[in-house]
């Protein structure tokens, strides 16, 4: 069967990303706004119909993650119904067909289903680990930059400075960066993704032009 729309897993449940989805139904409308609308509209629950969470993409010119939603099958086929067209009526069939194909191919005794249960566990603890690890990096990562006297984020030097950090644009930030030839460096921010480090040089320079 031909793969119209990718079918991922998220948090151990078969789910579409609401992106994909958006982008095969063909809709008109901003991305934003038609996700928004049909959790809104059709009563939509998070964390039983859909997941949120953002999405690090390489950018050069900075800027916040994409924010992305992980729809259960289930909910992707009312999505793709209420859109009314002839691609939203093909998404549904084809969702339907994946749910037939998945009860063809599942285990059929206890033992069977035991053993992928035991072995989706050990899978999820792998990457659990793998997750933890990570994270450790990154953390260490973090303190390592941040702690630095020389380098900072624009919140950063805001809250030494007690001003508001609206005040800084970070476009001419980044330009000083290069005319003054310091790199931008990065850092992981826990609600960002990654942010942008200046050197102190270069906020001296802003605030003395």
């Amino acid at each position: 069967m031909e793969q119209l729309i990718k079918i991922t897993e998220q948090n151990g449940r078969r789910a579409v990303s609401a992106r994909e989805l958006h982008e095969f139904l063909e809709s008109k409308r901003d991305f934003s706004n038609w996700i928004k609308d049909r959790i809104k509209n059709y009563g939509l629950v998070e964390n039983q119909d859909y997941v949120v969470f953002a999405k690090v993409v390489e950018n050069p010119s900075g800027g916040r993650p994409l924010i992305e939603y992980a729809l259960s099958i289930e909910c992707a086929k009312e999505i793709a119904m209420v859109e009314g067209n002839d691609r939203g009526k093909q998404a549904r069939q084809y969702f339907i067909a994946c749910e037939q194909k998945l009860k063809e191919i599942a285990p059929q005794t206890y033992k069977e289903a035991l053993l992928q249960l035991v072995a989706k566990i050990e899978e999820n603890e792998r990457l659990q680990l793998e997750n933890r690890k990570t994270s450790l990096l990154l953390e260490e990562k973090t303190q390592e930059l941040d702690q630095s006297k020389d380098w900072m984020t624009i919140k950063r030097y805001a809250k030494e400075h007690k001003m508001d950090w609206r005040r800084i644009n970070w476009r001419k930030m980044k330009a000083l960066s290069v005319e003054l030839e310091y790199k931008v460096r990065k850092i992981f921010d826990a609600n960002y993704g990654e942010v942008n480090l200046y050197n102190k040089a270069v906020f001296d320079a802003y605030f003395q032009r």
